[in-house]
């Protein structure tokens, strides 16, 4: 799946596709369908992934103009289990200090703060963070109010999600219908999401992630049901 988000901060489902994930002439298709449906290449800006085979350089190929963000929730799931478990509360505060500083400068200063600190004794999980460090702070090269939504590719997982869920209560239901159900399910959201901007209010004064996430959950459930 491709999501989109437009300069308005309003998020569209570009395309649904059957296909091998990890292969990377599958999204070489993909690309090259959506520029054909009429998305201009040259104005899309940055594309925001979780680090599968072949996809970034499938990316950058087909949008020349855009650069390659890596999602923090993934490469968290990397990068934790190569931290020995006794270190991670104290890791987790640093990274977040990277995650979530107050510009680039400032991100990049906390993290030359984390190598410093944790190289000794976590020197693969340190490794693992700076290899894909540019890709990890491009996010703040963007509008402060996009930060939130360009940190992470959740609102694609949240969509797989509720698509497994859909699609596993009817297993008895063809391709066709599958198709059916899951472009039913993206139109559902559609509608929801010109309703509510990655800037909208309601999200903003959530400065605590976790409740943040929670809200939008909530709305996306909110949508399908």
């Amino acid at each position: 799946m491709v999501l989109g988000i437009d300069d308005g901060g309003f998020k569209s489902v570009l395309s649904l596709s059957f296909g091998d994930k990890d292969n990377r002439r599958a999204w070489e298709m993909v690309f090259s369908s959506l520029k054909e449906r009429g998305l201009e290449g040259s104005a899309v800006q940055l594309g925001i992934m979780d680090g599968l085979p072949g996809l970034g350089a499938a990316f950058t190929e087909a949008f020349r103009q855009a650069r390659v963000a890596r999602c923090w929730v993934h490469k968290a799931a990397n990068v934790f289990p190569r931290v020995p478990r006794r270190y991670q509360a104290a890791f987790q505060g640093d990274w977040d200090l990277v995650q979530y500083a107050q510009d680039g400068a400032a991100a990049r200063a906390a993290f030359e703060g984390l190598k410093e600190h944790w190289t000794k004794d976590c020197p693969e999980g340190v490794e693992w963070m700076e290899k894909d460090l540019e890709a990890l702070l491009v996010h703040y090269d963007f509008p402060k109010a996009h930060w939130d939504a360009l940190r992470t590719t959740n609102p694609i997982e949240r969509v797989h999600k509720e698509f497994k869920r859909r699609s596993k209560a009817m297993e008895q239901m063809g391709p066709d219908g599958l198709r059916a159900l899951l472009a039913f399910t993206a139109l559902k959201l559609e509608f929801g999401w010109m309703q509510t901007s990655i800037v909208a209010s309601n999200l903003q004064h959530l400065v605590y992630k976790k409740k943040r996430e929670a809200r939008l959950d909530e709305l996306t459930k909110g949508l399908l049901n």
